[in-house]
């Protein structure tokens, strides 16, 4: 459906989602990499909660700020294109 989805604020730890992440084909690592400069604001290396939020956005999502900022913690407090990884894989 073309609905906007609720966030999910159960990401796993990083660890655990390695293995799904290294299973992403080259393409899909490729397309995140576009997404990801796209909502980085001044090629920072780092999407803050503003950034990660508009992203979602786009893919359906609807996330709270608290969500947004429960999402970064997780993932140590700082989404750079690794940790985005992560986070998109287990969206996807």
């Amino acid at each position: 459906s073309l609905a906007p989805q609720p966030f999910s604020s159960s990401l796993p730890r990083i660890d655990q989602n390695l293995k799904m992440a290294e299973a992403l084909q080259a393409e899909h690592v490729e397309e995140l990499s576009k997404i990801f400069s796209t909502f980085d604001s001044g090629n920072k290396g780092s999407l803050d909660s503003r950034e990660l939020g508009a992203c979602f956005r786009c893919f359906g999502y609807l996330a709270t700020e608290a969500d947004l900022q429960e999402a970064i913690n997780e993932v140590g407090g700082v989404v750079d294109f690794q940790q985005f990884l992560h986070i998109m894989t287990k969206k996807m």
